[in-house]
């Protein structure tokens, strides 16, 4: 089935560690495309100041490099700020994602991500720095606030947003992490108190039903960034920018394709095949989340023990759509 485009909606797919990392984007694009930008997970300074994450965006001459590839690091310093950049500027990329707004306190207790809502003054320096050292185009991601879902508009108000090309926002604060809701009258606010500001959404769009509520609140919102939502269905995107809720029920067997495409990836690049069957079984785990029909499969793959094993459960469902 093609793919008739009805909207301009552009969509970001959100970083989710252990989930899209290089192997993971490189067969989702094969598979779905209609991303128009992907964000690795996010790279940081490990305690030796060598760079964690580093290899999921460092591309060899015999990979496909992903051009619409955008790296998110997640500094809590100056220091590290500068650590981040000198491994990354040799790599070749053109745009560049800091993370503001990670809640997990393994991070804010560092001083990182969410954190970083209540310390403008450290991201007007990190920007600063980004901005007149390097030719990369900035983008910034963040929450509602650290406790407070008001502490977005202090904090977008004190740091340069002029030097920004776009900032993402999820409508949370990081105390929630992901419960409740994400409050789109906040994201809205932004819009209205900073309209010379490029924003992107981002929070709970699951289905093509959410992103249009979230469109009815925002009607002239063009770019959406999903993460979870595309985890668990990776036809997306797809219906969200056909407007057809339904074209993953007539093209199931492109998700067979992606899984395998997904499983020989994996395979390839890891260390042991116990490995790998590990990743994949983390994968399989969200990713069959929202298909009904691989329900019995879902919990073969659960209870298996060699990727030979996985593999022959993938056919096995793929005949059953022939």
């Amino acid at each position: 089935m093609s793919c008739e485009i009805r909207n301009n909606a552009e969509i970001h797919f959100a970083p989710l560690q252990g989930y899209t990392d290089k192997e993971y984007r490189y067969a989702f694009e094969k598979n779905f495309g209609e991303i128009d930008f992907y964000y690795s997970p996010y790279v940081s300074v490990r305690n030796d100041s060598s760079i964690d994450a580093l290899e999921d965006i460092t591309f060899h001459e015999n990979e496909k490099e992903q051009l619409n590839l955008i790296p998110q690091i997640l500094p809590g310093n100056m220091d590290e700020l500068k650590l981040l950049m000198n491994a990354i500027v040799p790599l070749g990329y053109k745009k560049i994602n800091i993370n503001a707004g990670c809640p997990y306190s393994m991070v804010t207790r560092k001083g990182r991500g969410a954190a970083l809502i209540l310390q403008p003054e450290k991201v007007t320096e990190m920007i600063n720095l980004i901005h007149g050292e390097t030719d990369f185009e900035l983008s910034l991601k963040t929450r509602a606030g650290f406790e407070n879902g008001n502490d977005i508009f202090h904090f977008l108000g004190q740091i340069p947003l002029d030097k920004l090309s776009e900032v993402i926002v999820h409508p949370r604060v990081a105390k929630q992490l992901y419960k409740g809701e994400a409050d789109v009258a906040i994201f809205k606010k932004c819009i209205q108190n900073f309209p010379e500001t490029s924003f992107i959404y981002n929070g709970d769009i699951k289905t093509l039903s959410d992103f249009q509520q979230k469109k009815e609140v925002v009607p002239m919102q063009k770019k959406w960034m999903i993460g979870r939502g595309l985890l668990e269905n990776p036809f997306l995107a797809i219906q969200i920018k056909s407007e057809n809720s339904e074209y993953f029920d007539v093209d199931e067997t492109k998700l067979c394709h992606f899984i395998f495409d997904l499983i020989h990836q994996i395979e390839e690049k890891s260390m042991d095949k116990g490995h790998a069957l590990n990743r994949c079984k983390i994968q399989m785990n969200i990713l069959l989340n929202g298909f009904p029909t691989w329900k019995k499969s879902k919990k073969k793959i659960e209870k298996l023990r060699s990727m030979e094993e996985l593999k022959a459960v993938v056919v096995e469902q793929k005949s059953k759509l022939i």
